[in-house]
């Protein structure tokens, strides 16, 4: 009886080790603490009016952020592309390319578990947003910017082909207002915005270290 007794004992310590450790090789993903993501992006920009011009290119991306919990992200992302004019020919005097610009400040809500690889999210954030561009105007080389800013909703998915690497695919919409004319360096608030809609898709990695 006293084997019998030792026996039981020893197979239910050995569940509870098992149990224990269940969790820890569950584990297929990790959103919380530091999160540094590198992106392809694709973005276009629309004047919003009779026109409704849209002008597209793709760049690449960072993110940076630190997941506060599994579920709640906090982040600064930034995107810069190389676009074309509509018109293929652009103000100043250039060759009808532009610097398509965002930069994003917001929260990231990742859903399901660490025990799934595919971790969905939403996201929402402010957007700072900038076109820029050099060329020529009297003879003269200048650089040019129109910057503004707006809102930011998005979406996408990590999936992680390791606990602390995941590809991250995403889409952003951001609706909002250009504002100010820069040229060399004396800007220029414009009495009445031009208002934009923007879109960008980012494909890249992340890292959970």
């Amino acid at each position: 009886m006293e084997n019998q007794h030792v026996k039981r004992t020893l197979l239910l310590l050995s569940a509870a080790a098992l149990a224990a450790a269940a969790p820890l090789d569950a584990q297929l993903s990790k959103n919380s603490g530091f999160i540094a993501n590198l992106h392809l992006n694709g973005s276009s920009i629309t004047l919003t009016g009779d026109d409704n011009e849209t002008e597209a290119g793709g760049g690449l991306g960072f993110l940076l952020g630190y997941g506060v919990n599994e579920t709640i992200t906090i982040f600064f992302n930034f995107d810069a592309a190389q676009a074309e004019y509509a018109d293929e020919e652009d103000d100043v005097g250039g060759d009808g390319n532009f610097t398509l610009a965002h930069g994003d400040l917001g929260v990231r809500v990742n859903f399901g578990s660490t025990a799934s690889k595919a971790r969905p999210f939403l996201t929402a954030a402010f957007t700072g947003i900038v076109e820029a561009d050099d060329g020529e105007v009297g003879g003269e080389e200048v650089e040019a910017q129109v910057t503004g800013g707006g809102l930011t909703v998005g979406g996408g998915v990590q999936y992680f082909f390791s606990r602390r690497f995941a590809l991250d695919a995403g889409v952003s919409l951001t609706s909002g207002s250009l504002t100010t004319v820069t040229i060399d360096d004396e800007d220029e608030d414009l009495p009445v915005g031009f208002g934009v809609t923007s879109a960008r898709v980012q494909v890249g990695v992340s890292w959970h270290p």
